[in-house]
């Protein structure tokens, strides 16, 4: 994988990490915020389920670093 490819890879996990920690912490609230406008059938299973909007997220948290971890492995050692 080139670099531009891994850089957005790592910044796709972070954004999955970061997405998947709000839904964890409050998904109602998390939920709340993106229920108006064209995704709004998307997400009525999770306002109506809050523990399922949780358990998304947390799968999202794994899923994203284990993106971002794969992005920075690059075949390389590095020493400090």
């Amino acid at each position: 994988m080139n670099l531009w490819m891994r850089r957005l890879a790592e910044l796709g996990g972070m954004a999955m990490i970061g997405d998947g920690f709000l839904a964890t912490i409050n998904p109602e609230g998390h939920v709340r915020l993106w229920e108006r406008g064209p995704w709004r059938r998307l997400l009525k299973p999770f306002a109506d389920h809050p523990e399922l909007t949780r358990a998304v997220g947390m799968v999202e948290v794994l899923a994203g670093s284990l993106l971002a971890g794969t992005a920075m492995e690059d075949g390389t050692s590095r020493s400090a």
